[in-house]
C-alpha cells in the first residue's frame, strides 16, 4: 500500500513521501498562479480552476 493510499484510507502515513510531496508542489504552484491574478481576471481564474481540477483527476487516476 502506498503512502497516498494510506492517507486516503485515513491510516497513518508518511507526509514526507516523495509522491505526496511532488503532488503537493504541483497544486501549490497552481494555487500560487491563481492567487496572483487580479480579482477582475475571471477568465484566467476559471482556466486555472479547470487546470487544478484536471490535475487532481490525473493524479488520482495514477494511484
Amino acid at each position: 500500500m502506498t503512502e497516498k493510499e494510506k492517507m486516503l484510507a485515513g491510516q497513518q502515513y508518511s507526509a514526507i513521501d516523495q509522491q505526496l510531496l511532488e503532488e503537493l508542489m504541483v497544486v501549490k504552484d497552481i494555487i500560487h498562479k491563481y492567487n496572483a491574478l487580479a480579482p477582475s481576471d475571471s477568465a484566467s481564474k476559471l482556466a486555472i480552476l479547470k487546470d487544478l481540477i484536471s490535475e487532481m483527476i490525473v493524479l488520482s487516476a495514477l494511484t
